[in-house]
């Protein structure tokens, strides 16, 4: 059985020039924290796309985020001990 998401990702990746397309419309990422209440915790963002951009998962392991795309050939991974205080803090 095929998932949307897989069957996505084989289409996408059947059509490199696409990929290519893809990448260059999609500048800056967000990611957020959110508790099992739906509340969003933290947030962070990088919305120039200056450090990562098309972040399509986000994986916490050991204090460290580990972030992954569809559309990149690499994962980053940023210390949690080295995001600013200001950035828990979120109001609607």
């Amino acid at each position: 059985m095929i998932t949307r998401l897989t069957l996505t990702t084989r289409v996408i990746a059947s059509f490199p020039a696409l990929v290519e397309m893809t990448k260059a419309t999609m500048k800056g990422a967000m990611v957020a924290q959110v508790s099992q209440k739906g509340e969003i915790m933290r947030v962070l963002d990088d919305s120039e796309g200056k450090v990562i951009n098309a972040v399509t998962s986000v994986t916490e392991f050991n204090g460290d985020l580990f972030f992954g795309s569809l559309v990149t050939n690499f994962i980053g991974k940023l210390s949690l001990a080295k995001v600013p205080q200001e950035q828990d803090a979120v109001s609607s």
